[in-house]
């Protein structure tokens, strides 16, 4: 793993670590750092991952816009691409906490 890379994963767990601490402002600075930095490297599996923590991170703050994008199944748009695969395993995660957490 290059040093590059090896950085942007840290900033990724950092976020991680914030939002577990209730730091979600943090959280989001760091998640959307690490996603921007990943996709510079061409690292899109390790972005869609962020991309995807910071959905989680959403839900934990009950974003209404966020939550109501998941209950009407729709992707989100998303000004980078993201490899269809990953984004829809991700959505179908994110969709299945929701709809257990709703529960």
């Amino acid at each position: 793993m290059n040093d590059s890379v090896a950085v942007g994963k840290a900033i990724a767990n950092q976020g991680l670590v914030w939002t577990d601490m209730g730091e979600f402002a943090r959280a989001r600075g760091a998640l959307q750092e690490a996603r921007g930095r990943m996709l510079a490297l061409g690292d899109q599996r390790s972005g869609a991952n962020a991309l995807a923590n910071l959905g989680m991170l959403e839900i934990r703050m009950g974003s209404a816009a966020f939550v109501g994008m998941i209950s009407s199944h729709s992707l989100p748009p998303s000004d980078t691409p993201v490899p269809p695969p990953v984004a829809t395993i991700r959505f179908r995660q994110l969709r299945r906490f929701f709809e257990q957490r709703r529960r």
